[in-house]
């Protein structure tokens, strides 16, 4: 665990909000010089508390489905599972990679445009490794709701919009609008001007684009994905099966759900589990005591609760390689 100081802190909580915005305005907010924000933001990527600085995108209207994968394994070797996450990493279609323990070993997903492509990526995985999987689930999404991280705040913070996944309309993309997409996805803090750069494109354009992509829905949020065992957090992902489909008993159980001050994401998926929660922990403790409370409030609803603990995110993006 790395220590922090309050300035470090209040900073995660900002950039956790708002990962692009501006060494000055972030100075401003935080009642001292850009001098020491861009110290301390390069610190913080230096010591691997920071690991990425994230834009998150819609995909319906992306043309885009996300589909999660669980898998537990069986006779698996230490050489073998580092060949699959290498396959997983550089796969053109995978945007999410999850170490586990619990009843699975292993959590990915893939952004795919159409079932045939799910289809071929199985196929893949199954024809390298298949000997090593015990059994999978798969997950559609639904709709996602996001929560930026409480990190050290006693505070709770403010939801994010759901992520539009759940809508469709028409959009069009020109090739400059997927390049700036494309460079934004895993740099959010990338500057105007070395887009405008590596897009051909006048500063001017850039910001339009951007602020248009936004105002559009197609950029949700701009994030920072963390190294949690740095600051002495566990990350949790509790999976709900229901018993009562009644339209009031479960938007019951999902607002009670989204109250809850440690989730960073509640997901409402077609697959085994209809809701899924991840949070944010210090303690397995507390997780235990979420699922009893969630278990027996809401025993009219619930039919089941599992959990598990994602011991290591190792890749989190959300445009896959090919878009």
């Amino acid at each position: 665990m790395v220590k922090l100081d309050l300035l470090d802190q209040k900073l995660l909580i900002e950039l956790d909000q708002d990962s692009r915005q501006t060494c000055s305005k972030l100075a401003k907010k935080l009642h001292t010089s850009q001098q020491v924000i861009s110290y301390r933001i390069k610190k913080l990527v230096d010591s691997g508390i920071i690991t990425s600085f994230i834009t998150t995108f819609s995909s319906i209207p992306l043309g885009l489905t996300i589909i999660k994968i669980y898998i537990q394994y069986t006779g698996m070797t230490k050489e073998t599972e580092n060949e699959i996450y290498d396959f997983l990493s550089n796969h053109k279609s995978v945007n999410w990679i999850a170490k586990t323990l619990g009843k699975y070993d292993l959590f990915t997903a893939v952004m795919i445009k159409d079932i045939s492509d799910l289809g071929k990526f199985k196929m893949e995985l199954f024809q390298k490794f298949g000997k090593y999987i015990n059994s999978y689930n798969t997950s559609m999404i639904q709709k996602a709701y996001t929560f930026p991280r409480s990190f050290f705040s006693s505070k709770k913070q403010e939801m994010i919009q759901p992520a539009l996944i759940h809508k469709e309309f028409k959009l069009k993309l020109d090739k400059n609008d997927k390049v700036l997409m494309r460079y934004l996805a895993d740099d959010s803090r990338i500057s105007v001007l070395d887009l405008a750069k590596i897009s051909n494109l006048n500063v001017k354009t850039v910001m339009s684009k951007i602020k248009n992509l936004k105002q559009k829905g197609i950029i949700q949020s701009y994030r920072i994905n963390v190294d949690r065992n740095k600051i002495d957090l566990k990350y949790y992902k509790i999976f709900i099966k229901l018993r009562s489909y009644d339209p009031r008993d479960y938007n019951k159980l999902r607002n009670y759900c989204l109250s809850k001050k440690y989730l960073v994401h509640l997901i409402e998926c077609i697959g085994e589990y209809e809701l899924e929660l991840e949070m944010e922990m210090p303690d397995s403790q507390r997780v235990e005591e979420t699922i009893k409370d969630i278990r027996n409030r809401h025993s009219d609803v619930v039919a089941n609760i599992e959990s598990c603990e994602m011991t290591n995110e190792m890749k989190l993006t959300w445009l896959p390689q090919e878009f």
